[in-house]
């Protein structure tokens, strides 16, 4: 996800949070907070790589927050399918996601 501000002292008390939510009951599953850095560029990418091995197989939601004090100002989300298949050797996880082009994938601070 890219972040963008005017100045880089606004993302002092920003970060962005990454979460997998069940579209059943908006249970979390797995979640992670990326601060950005206040001494860094005006845009920045950040990313996570989130631990998914205790959800169950289903329908969830990716989703990307920007927390400003704690306070979430803005979200985009993207819908993703996690299949766990057995095979003769090992189990074999599978995650499936859809094309999510019209989604916004970057935040601007103002």
């Amino acid at each position: 996800v890219e972040v963008a501000a005017g100045a880089a002292a606004e993302f002092a008390r920003a970060a962005v949070r990454f979460e997998i939510a069940s579209t059943r009951t908006d249970e979390i599953v797995a979640a992670q907070d990326v601060p950005l850095s206040a001494d860094g560029a005006l845009s920045q990418f950040v990313r996570a790589t989130l631990d998914l091995s205790a959800a169950s197989a289903g329908d969830y939601l990716a989703r990307a927050s920007i927390v400003v004090d704690g306070a979430r100002v803005g979200m985009i989300d993207a819908p993703l399918q996690l299949a766990r298949e057995q095979g003769l050797h090992k189990d074999r996880e599978t995650l499936r996601t859809s094309a999510v082009s019209s989604r916004r994938s970057c935040f601007r601070l103002n």
